[in-house]
């Protein structure tokens, strides 16, 4: 049997399906301008309020470099606001953390941040000074300053410091704020040290007044085995001591006047 398709009912056919194609073309391409338009132009993306204490401008700025597309959008569209903000950190290492919280619904963004908070003062040798954390991150720059109040580095080698550096190397870090530590418990009044070599790895602690004697430790090794030491000697009478010697591990030497 042979069967015979009415041409005018396949042109029909063909019509109709071309038709159709058409009519999702263009659906697909008011949804695209829609989506598109909502997105860049219509306020339905646009930050209403930002609960921040950091600096907003700085935080605009940075969303909307990051990329073209940022750019495009705007400093003001919460869709370019994420939580990859390691390089703002890295340009503000004043600034430990930061969290980025979206409330699409309100068009908030809400800010958290963790400052980093001093814990003493790094001098080097050009008289340039700065706050470090306990991290060992240094932050700012710092005063210049006398006594003993708070705790101080005076780094006489060659090395230059910039804002974000690390004072020393993790390991030594550990030690030399144990080395802190000893001199608060201590009762020593003094919270000074004294680097004259990096190299060396080792930390001194000079006198402060005439009854006082000099002090090396060595940022290496746990110093924690000089703090009966330290105390042995207060008994004996600091006055008759010149200098005691940490810098090798679990042994103590001095040298009487």
């Amino acid at each position: 049997m042979e069967f015979y398709v009415d041409e005018k009912q396949h042109r029909k056919r063909r019509q109709i399906f071309k038709l159709k194609i058409y009519i999702g073309l263009a659906v697909f391409l008011l949804l695209l301008v829609g989506v598109f338009y909502a997105v860049v132009y219509s306020p339905l993306f646009r930050i209403t309020r930002i609960n921040a204490d950091v600096n907003i401008e700085e935080l605009k700025n940075f969303f909307s470099s990051r990329s073209k597309i940022a750019k495009f959008l705007g400093r003001d569209n919460i869709l370019i606001w994420n939580n990859n903000v390691g390089d703002f950190l890295k340009q503000n290492p004043q600034i430990m953390n930061l969290s980025v919280e979206k409330n699409y619904f309100r068009r908030e963004v809400k800010v958290d941040f963790q400052k980093r908070e001093r814990f003493g003062i790094w001098c080097q040798q050009n008289e340039i000074c700065w706050w470090f954390d306990k991290n060992g991150v240094v932050f700012e720059h710092a005063p210049k300053t006398e006594g003993e109040m708070i705790y101080k580095v005076d780094d006489f080698s060659e090395r230059r410091l910039i804002i974000g550096n690390k004072i020393i190397k993790e390991d030594l870090l550990a030690n030399l704020l144990k080395i802190f530590n000893i001199l608060e418990q201590s009762g020593l009044n003094v919270r000074t040290l004294q680097i004259k070599d990096l190299s060396l790895q080792e930390a001194t602690v000079e006198p402060v007044n005439i009854l006082m004697p000099k002090i090396y430790f060595s940022l290496r090794f746990d110093p924690a085995f000089a703090m009966p030491a330290i105390q042995a000697i207060k008994e004996y009478g600091l006055n008759k001591i010149e200098y005691v010697d940490f810098r090798v591990e679990n042994r103590a030497y001095y040298k009487i006047k």
